[in-house]
């Protein structure tokens, strides 16, 4: 692998292991993404009743 780069065996070995070095670390950080993202689309959702709920608040006290 390491002639078919044209690299020494000491640098791919030193790419192979770092790659898997932080693999986990990566992974990790990805499924926190995407909780962030998950708990941020509830959120959205949420103010996206409460917005509605205001909207139809207001129309109602305009035309009392």
């Amino acid at each position: 692998m390491a002639k078919k780069k044209s690299i020494s065996r000491q640098v791919l070995l030193k790419a192979v292991i770092e790659k898997v070095a932080y693999e986990k670390e990566q992974n990790e950080n990805d499924m926190r993404m995407e909780m962030i993202i998950s708990k941020n689309i509830l959120v959205m959702e949420e103010m996206t009743k409460t917005i509605i709920r205001l909207e139809n608040l207001l129309v109602d006290l305009m035309e009392e």
